[in-house]
């Protein structure tokens, strides 16, 4: 089952567990694991809400939501 992982750094990807989760943001950021290996991941709870700034606005949703409309990839950053 997927859910939605934080780094310490604040990215959130939508994986199945928390090494899948570094596979996802590695995948998307064509970094490679080795040269992050004190990379943590934590899984969010599937109720907390999360809001994602675009350039079209902001939109709210849970954990869970962006789950079900995003499924495995990589979903938002805070540093950009």
């Amino acid at each position: 089952m997927m859910h939605v992982y934080r780094n310490e750094d604040v990215d959130w990807v939508v994986a199945v567990s928390e090494d899948d989760a570094m596979d996802v943001w590695c995948e998307s950021n064509g970094e490679e694991r080795e040269d992050y290996p004190d990379e943590k991941w934590e899984q969010e709870p599937d109720d907390k809400v999360l809001t994602i700034q675009s350039d079209e606005g902001s939109e709210e949703k849970t954990c869970a939501e962006w789950v079900r409309l995003n499924g495995r990839g990589f979903l938002c950053s805070q540093n950009y």
